[in-house]
């Protein structure tokens, strides 16, 4: 397919920087989010593209295109770092819950344990090569369904352990028979960041601490309604 290419004012259209539709999707919610810079960028391309003769400013276009790239590249690095955060509280959440459910029986999800930091691992490193906010978004979602999965995985472990030493002492070895029937998968705390639940903030009157009181609370019903349970990490 042939490239074409319009030179303006020195300006060579086709190396100018293009967005996605994605990136385009995002760039218009950081907007709606206030994103001053992205604004003024979009207003200024808009301005020239709307002008009947726009041959003094059309050289403008190619700084202002970097400019909104770099806008969403600053969110992928918020989104990124919010993500890799995430990681890290799942996988101390995890590792809280193994040591808290299996007590004298640790070595039983010892193997458990080992595959999830194996796995977080993974997903660290996924998360520093993705640069698209919506893929991160994704990685950010799916890491909720994943860390389910490893609490189903820690509770299976610990009840074959003590199926096991119940079978023990009874003088036999464990059968299928011995073995709990699997359980549904219980509700596991969805972990939420103390510092995006309860940001810092001066309040100076009792409305404000009311305020800041009920929006706390309706983060936290809302991960509840959604998850079945939510916990406070660090």
């Amino acid at each position: 397919m042939p490239v074409y290419k319009v030179e303006i004012c020195g300006v060579n259209t086709s190396k100018l920087p293009l967005l996605s539709a994605e990136e385009k999707e995002e760039l218009f919610k950081r907007i709606l989010e206030g994103d001053s810079e992205a604004q003024d960028a979009i207003g200024r391309i808009e301005r020239i593209l709307g002008m009947s003769k726009p041959y003094s400013a059309i050289k403008d276009l190619g700084a202002l295109n970097s400019r909104l790239s770099g806008a969403l590249s600053k969110a992928a690095g918020v989104k990124r770092d919010n993500l890799l955060e995430s990681i890290e509280d799942a996988v101390s959440a995890l590792e809280r819950y193994a040591k808290d459910e299996a007590g004298a029986l640790e070595s039983a999800v010892a193997g458990v344990l080992s595959s999830i930091r194996q796995d977080a691992a993974a997903k660290k490193n996924a998360a520093m090569n993705e640069t698209r906010c919506s893929q991160l978004d994704a990685q950010l979602k799916q890491l909720e369904t994943w860390g389910g999965q490893q609490y189903q995985k820690i509770d299976d472990a610990i009840a074959q352990a003590r199926a096991k030493e119940e079978a023990a002492k009874r003088g036999k070895m464990p059968t299928d028979s011995d073995m709990p029937p699997a359980k549904p998968a219980a509700p596991k705390p969805r972990v939420l960041h103390r510092s995006r639940v309860c940001p810092t903030r001066t309040l100076r009157s009792e409305e404000e601490v009311l305020a800041y009181v009920d929006s706390v609370k309706e983060v936290l019903m809302d991960a509840l309604h959604e998850s079945g349970a939510v916990r406070l990490g660090d």
